[in-house]
């Protein structure tokens, strides 16, 4: 195990269900490669885990856990976008990101949206924003969900590419 990981405290629940999403997807092709194998492994020897969440993540390597499960568990905003980070580097490590892969991501971004508390976010951002500003965000959002909820791939494109915006 990585020094500094014995060293630092237990990831907390929310990051372990991130890993666990992660680990899940790996199976979504129901093929898993060697980048993949190595990506979980080196997680697993690198996180500050107990020896509980060592054992299921281990076991994660092996069986597939239901995504949509596992991504409900995923409580952090924050902790949601690192999943979404590692796992457009994860779904292309074995060069392929294929249908089944391309539909679950989708689903899990759409759940993503749904679970957002934009008020929450407002009220934190409230000394940046101006009312004009938090009337624009709303707005976006709003267009977001709609787009989102069309189900028509162009929409859901944009919907994407808007939530994924640099800033």
């Amino acid at each position: 195990m990585d020094n500094a990981a014995e060293q630092q405290s237990p990831i907390n629940e929310s990051q372990f269900y991130m890993w666990r999403t992660l680990f899940a997807l790996v199976h979504a092709d129901n093929v898993v490669t060697d980048e993949e194998r190595k990506f979980m492994e080196k997680a697993i020897d690198t996180l500050s885990l107990t020896d509980y969440q060592r054992s299921i993540l281990v076991a994660d390597t092996m069986d597939a856990s239901d995504i949509g499960e596992m991504f409900k568990r995923i409580t952090d905003q924050h902790d949601r976008t690192e999943f979404f980070r590692h796992a457009r580097v994860l779904v292309w490590c074995d060069g392929d990101f294929d249908k089944q892969e391309q539909e679950i991501m989708s689903k899990l971004k759409r759940a993503h949206v749904a679970d957002v508390d934009f008020n929450a976010m407002l009220d934190e951002v409230s000394l940046s924003f101006d009312d004009e500003e938090k009337e624009n965000v709303i707005s976006e959002h709003q267009q977001i969900e709609k787009e989102l909820d069309s189900g028509e791939s162009e929409s859901l494109m944009s919907a994407l590419k808007k939530l994924f915006k640099p800033f």
